[in-house]
């Protein structure tokens, strides 16, 4: 049962925020429906300045997935609003099809792109690709060509004047979002979640394209929701550790400037990890902190774990005395060094050369650590990291897999 909620339950916190914004956006166009034609126009820039405040944010932080995507719903937003209402019927119908075919498609492409560091390489082309796009749209319309076949009925349970959708748009969207949702639902991410949430509203712009008041309250949503998802990458980035998915160094250092009273703090460190990355290779040492890291996660009393940097992590306990806390560290302690870590033969690639992983089988891992307080010669939280430094040595220098408390 824990199995089927634990996803469930990842996929609702991951969409809260999407789903807030939606709200938002159908109050907005119901509101808008009984505004002016001016007013109207006027409201038709919000989309343009969420998109472009995204689209500067994720080129200044690297976010290569949301920048495609901005970028494609701006364009979309702009052929839809201000584009078609100026082309001669006809010409319209070959936009609306276009619009249909590449837009979801261009929005299923965009997980392609990698959102590390070096990905200037990666806007280009999918600043290119939407580029054009977009000049072929221009050019159809200059050049009044017709392209209606493929606004072709050969869905027998989508009526195009119910739904909005060309059957094209039909297939592209359910495509889209059946793809984007299963992601999602393997790994509900935060970006994952955006991703999904901007296809369902570009859905709904492309199925109200002849209703500005909904194209700009969706277009808004799309282009909100991604914004939003910049800010929580951005976030993460700052204070998540990638590896281990814990909080970083950042997110520590702030924690420990709101400690307020009594709490203790552990030092912990993988035993032995320098000499066994060396031998087993870093591919395998980033696995033992992955391992050590979800272990630490579910330590209990209240506390939470951080990556201190390296092997090094650290566990406050606020509202606890060491004497409180030992039993705590000492569980987590045995919890993982009760664990089986399997070593398995594989191959690796170093540039041209391969190199196999000689040894199997199961090891095992052990942690030691060191706990302290404030006290008259530990007043500051950076004296009691201290302290509890010396007594994670005092547990090494005493055999290791083992936790000691401060003198």
């Amino acid at each position: 049962m824990q199995a089927i909620l634990n996803p469930v339950i990842g996929l609702l916190a991951a969409l809260a925020a999407p789903a807030l914004v939606l709200v938002v956006a159908l109050w907005l166009e119901e509101t808008a429906s009984r505004w002016q034609a001016t007013e109207i126009g006027v409201l038709a820039w919000l989309p343009v300045i969420i998109m472009g405040l995204g689209i500067a944010i994720a080129v200044r932080f690297n976010r290569a997935r949301l920048f495609a995507a901005l970028l494609n719903l701006l364009a979309g937003f702009a052929a839809l609003a201000w584009l078609m209402p100026v082309l001669r019927a006809p010409t319209q119908e070959t936009l609306l099809a276009l619009a249909m075919l590449f837009l979801p498609l261009n929005l299923l492409a965009c997980p392609v792109l990698s959102d590390h560091a070096a990905v200037k390489g990666q806007r280009l082309a999918a600043l290119l690709v939407i580029g054009a796009e977009t000049l072929l749209l221009l050019l159809l319309a200059a050049l009044d060509v017709n392209l209606s076949w493929l606004n072709g009925d050969f869905l027998d349970f989508a009526d195009p004047a119910d739904v909005g959708l060309t059957d094209t748009g039909v297939l592209t969207a359910t495509v889209l979002l059946v793809l984007a949702f299963a992601r999602l639902y393997k790994s509900p991410t935060t970006q994952r979640a955006a991703l999904f949430a901007a296809g369902f509203c570009l859905v709904l712009m492309l199925a109200n394209h002849d209703q500005p008041h909904s194209l700009i309250a969706f277009a808004a949503a799309g282009g909100a929701i991604l914004v939003l998802a910049v800010f929580q990458e951005t976030w993460r980035i700052a204070y998540v550790d990638q590896l281990t998915e814990l909080p970083g160094r950042r997110a520590l250092e702030e924690a420990l400037a709101r400690l307020d009273g009594r709490y203790a703090i552990a030092m912990v460190d993988v035993d032995h990890f320098k000499k066994f990355n060396d031998t087993y290779g870093h591919d395998v040492g980033d696995q033992v902190l992955r391992m050590v890291a979800t272990n630490l996660r579910e330590v209990g009393g209240g506390g939470r774990a951080y990556r201190y940097g390296g092997e090094e992590f650290t566990i406050l306990f606020p509202g606890r005395t060491v004497d409180e806390a030992w039993e705590f560290v000492d569980q987590v302690r045995a919890a993982i060094a009760d664990s089986t870590f399997e070593l398995r033969r594989h191959d690796r690639r170093n540039g041209e050369r391969r190199t196999q992983t000689s040894v199997t089988g199961n090891i095992q891992i052990t942690i030691s650590a060191g706990l302290a307080e404030p006290s008259e010669r530990q007043q500051s939280a950076g004296d009691v990291i201290k302290a509890a430094d010396m007594a994670l040595y005092e547990a090494k220098n005493r055999g290791r897999n083992r936790v000691e408390k401060a003198r």
